[in-house]
């Protein structure tokens, strides 16, 4: 009796579907990795400046976040990730060119950030080969 008790079990657990438990994993990694961008920005305290003619992001662009930490540095983030110098950013830069001809490029620059910066990451930009970008900023109306 105590064999065929635990056959029934043995049949309930080889029944146990898995799929939706995958299905479920997926969607909430495409969440992640579509807010991660989002979360760097709250973060980061990152205070973008304003302007009329601003048009909201689309999808499948490359997103720079620059904000400065407390002693003053620069940070720079490319789709959530820390880069950390110019030269690597280049690099990161060329490749996606390499996938993908018509990549775009939005630079989110905290209002902190001084010019020269942002110039600096522009210049990277082009240096990449990368002639479609825009700065990110928030619309007033």
């Amino acid at each position: 009796m105590a064999g065929s008790a635990g056959g029934e079990d043995e049949d309930m657990i080889e029944g146990i579907n898995v799929t939706p438990l995958v299905d479920i994993t997926l969607v909430l990694l495409i969440i992640f990795i579509a807010t991660s961008s989002i979360i760097i920005k709250a973060e980061a305290g990152v205070t973008l400046p304003d302007a009329k003619t601003a048009e909201q992001s689309g999808k499948g662009l490359i997103n720079l976040t620059v904000f400065k930490e407390g002693t003053g540095k620069a940070l720079i983030y490319m789709q959530g990730q820390i880069v950390e110098n110019q030269a690597t950013l280049r690099r990161d830069l060329e490749a996606e060119k390499k996938l993908d001809k018509d990549v775009k490029v939005i630079i989110s620059a905290d209002q902190q950030i001084d010019y020269q910066e942002v110039s600096d990451l522009v210049d990277a930009i082009r240096k990449a080969g990368i002639s479609n970008f825009a700065l990110d900023v928030m619309r007033i109306d």
